[in-house]
């Protein structure tokens, strides 16, 4: 009886234990967010890296557009999960102000670039090698996706693969495209008859 009683006492500490773990990662995961340079609500950083074939990309450049700013390496598992459907989400929305920034994390161009063209990514692929702008924006974790809306906000912080055909996720997507002008209105009269 004894052992039977200790067994059911570390059983019961160590259940205590996990929830803490658990309960610590759930409440550090927002908190990290909440604390980086890119959290949701705030305006999304500035950052400069190289593209495949050695163009510097700014990210201020793509002001005015949708952007997803994703986070990936290519021993990542959900990373390459995601992209066949991250690719397929760019084709059908790119022509409506849609980028998707693909930005390898810790990797260089040797091992890069035949991945991505192995995996047809014809959105821009950037070479973060030191990690620095992933640190800047306070990534936790691969896959990590940032939205950012039009105007440069971070709308959300999405960590872990998905499939981004999913309605749910596309209809969100199409809600935060830009908004294409209206046609031009006058605030002039419309000229009368008779002169």
């Amino acid at each position: 009886m004894l052992c039977e009683a200790s067994i059911d006492r570390e059983i019961a500490l160590i259940n205590r234990f996990v929830a803490a773990a658990v309960i610590a990662w759930l409440t550090a995961v927002p908190l990290a967010y909440a604390n980086s340079a890119a959290a949701p609500g705030r305006f999304a950083p500035n950052f400069s890296l190289k593209d495949l074939n050695g163009k510097v990309r700014h990210f201020s450049d793509y002001r005015g557009k949708l952007v997803i700013v994703n986070f990936w390496a290519t021993w990542c598992p959900p990373c390459r999960m995601e992209i066949p459907s991250m690719e397929r989400a760019y084709e059908k929305l790119k022509n409506r102000g849609f980028v998707i920034l693909g930005i390898d994390v810790g990797e260089n161009w040797s091992s890069v670039a035949p991945f991505a063209e192995q995996m047809k990514m014809k959105y821009p692929v950037l070479l973060d090698r030191n990690s620095t702008v992933s640190r800047k924006w306070g990534m936790i974790g691969l896959p990590t996706s940032y939205v950012i809306d039009p105007h440069g906000r971070v709308v959300d912080v999405l960590v872990g693969g998905r499939n981004w055909l999913n309605p749910k996720l596309q209809a969100l997507l199409k809600q935060l495209l830009p908004r294409a002008p209206g046609p031009a209105t006058s605030l002039r009269r419309p000229a009368t008859g008779s002169g």
